[in-house]
């Protein structure tokens, strides 16, 4: 079996452990043949759904489950077999997916009558064949510099260094790179002619410098600050720019989309404030919080996964974060009533979600990871519903766990999906058949908002009467070690409240009736063993 497959594959899998991007990958010391590898990866990426289908079309994996623990292995190859020239080299490997080409060949002619499609491209997804494009985001860092400081330079800075060029035309050449011999043969044609073309030459170069003042002079006319918010620039989506490009390695500049910005305005901590970020890494909304506040209180950063917390670390460390904490623990698991913790009054929750929003993570591959969210590939259809169910258990937990805490006032809630599963319904978990105030979420989608699909929502703990403080009570635990939290007050009510752009206030009554109606709430949890936040029944908004 030709080696290029194991470096494909290696890449493939690393990529989809959150290890890199695809080009940090796939340029590292260890992987021989760059271009070979790069040009395969993209290829076996761009019909990753196609391959997936096929596969299981030809039961592979069910007649053969030792190539399951291989599968981009098994993909790459059958790529190249199925969609390609054919299975380079020899070996078991290629012998035993060979038995399978006859089934790969009829799951694709189905599959294009199917899609009534011409040609293998008329199976990719309309958002891979035809993508959204989108203008670029980069967020200011006001630990730095400032937006007033770095709007009149960048139009300049863009043109002299652009990062190593644009990353879409890098994909797009890496398949037709010229060999060494064709290259050298090139550059020998361009010595023998260089007099007789140098005039020629002069008239493109004062032409170039002609259209470089021209393009830098439109550059100045469409970068500007952000509507919505403040410390945000926009630049148009055929910009030059990437992870090299000095101002964002020197942290003066974040490579971060606008909706994954939303996250730390809402939640807009004081300075001086204690803040948690739950699911931390790698650390983009982490140093916005830390901006906000000035670097001054203390934010606690958690994260489970060493390698992505150590992403973290870095990261803010360039952004010249120094009041934040990084711990490598489960949130999940952390004492919310650990003194260190005692001062936290607002929290960041920004879990493992699906993904969906992200315009198309076949783009995103080549810029992004681990510089980005966590998203969870939710496989085939058949998969999909429980995937989606385990991610919105899991998300409902990590908020109710943030109300355990005793001085909790603010939590915000994000995911970078477009699924309700994810967003308005993770609330009905409560024991409410409606998430009352799910008018208030944020919700940004592609087309409309020029962003990536996100959605927002932040919960205030609001008292009826200035200065009052709540009282916290934990209800009995079930079975599965899940609680409810309720809030309650000697002199008033209090409740839980939902925010976006403008806050919407849902108080309660208190009153007699309460206790009957927490001995119901009680009923109901044992009975339907739901997880969430019990609030009085009887509720009016304001």
């Amino acid at each position: 079996m030709s080696t290029i497959y194991r470096d494909v594959a290696m890449v493939l899998e690393s990529f989809h452990q959150k290890k890199g991007s695809v080009k940090s990958l796939v340029f590292h010391k260890d992987v021989k043949q760059k271009e070979s590898v790069f040009a395969l990866v993209c290829k076996t990426l761009k019909f990753k759904s196609v391959l997936e289908q096929l596969v299981a079309s030809a039961k592979i994996f069910d007649e053969q489950r030792q190539l399951e623990k291989q599968k981009w292995l098994v993909y790459v190859m059958v790529y190249d077999m199925i969609l390609a020239d054919g299975i380079k080299g020899s070996g078991h490997f290629k012998k035993l997916l060979l038995k399978y080409k006859n089934p790969l060949v009829q799951a694709l002619v189905r599959m294009k009558v199917r899609a009534k499609a011409v040609d293998n491209e008329g199976l990719l997804p309309e958002e891979v064949r035809n993508p959204l494009v989108l203008p670029r985001y980069v967020r200011v860092n006001t630990l730095k510099a400032e937006v007033a400081d770095i709007l009149p330079q960048l139009p300049q800075l863009l043109s002299t260094n652009s990062g190593g060029g644009d990353d879409s035309n890098e994909q797009r050449s890496a398949a037709h790179q010229p060999t060494k011999r064709r290259r050298a043969k090139r550059e020998e044609n361009e010595n023998e002619n260089e007099e007789q073309n140098s005039e020629k030459n002069e008239s493109e170069a004062k032409a170039a410098e002609k259209n470089k003042k021209k393009s830098e002079s439109e550059a100045a006319e469409e970068i500007k600050v952000d509507e919505h918010l403040a410390d945000l620039l926009v630049l148009p989506p055929t910009v030059k720019m990437n992870g090299r490009h000095p101002l964002v390695q020197d942290g003066t500049l974040v490579l971060q989309d606008k909706a994954s910005c939303f996250s730390a305005h809402a939640l807009s901590p004081p300075e001086h404030a204690h803040v948690i970020d739950c699911c931390a890494a790698p650390g983009n909304k982490t140093s916005h919080l830390a901006a906000l506040m000035k670097n001054t209180g203390k934010i606690f950063a958690f994260d489970m996964d060493l390698y992505r917390l150590n992403t973290l670390k870095r990261l803010t460390a360039r952004a010249g974060a120094t009041n934040i904490t990084a711990v490598c623990s489960d949130f999940l698991k952390v004492n919310p009533h650990d003194p260190q913790y005692a001062n936290v009054e607002y929290f960041m929750a920004d879990p493992s979600c699906s993904g969906s929003g992200i315009v198309t993570r076949y783009d995103v591959a080549f810029t992004t990871a681990p510089d980005e969210d966590e998203w969870v590939d939710l496989g085939d259809d058949d998969e999909k519903k429980k995937r989606l169910a385990g991610l919105a258990a899991f998300q409902t937990s990590i908020i109710t766990h943030c109300l355990k805490f005793p001085r909790v006032k603010k939590v915000v809630y994000s995911t970078c999906s477009v699924h309700e599963e994810e967003n308005e319904r993770v609330w009905p978990r409560r024991g409410r058949p409606l998430f009352p105030g799910a008018d208030n979420c944020l919700r940004t989608l592609p087309v409309e908002d020029k962003t990536i699909g996100f959605f927002v929502a932040c919960f205030e703990i609001a008292s009826s009467s200035a200065g009052t403080t709540g009282k916290r009570k934990r209800l009995d635990e079930d079975d599965d070690n899940d609680d409810k939290v309720a809030s309650s007050t000697s002199s008033s009510s209090t409740s839980l409240t939902t925010s976006s752009a403008s806050t919407a206030t849902t108080t309660a009554s208190g009153g007699s009736e309460e206790k009957k109606k927490k001995k119901k709430r009680r009923k109901r949890k044992n009975k339907n063993k739901t997880v969430g936040v019990a609030v009085p029944a009887s509720s009016s908004s304001s």
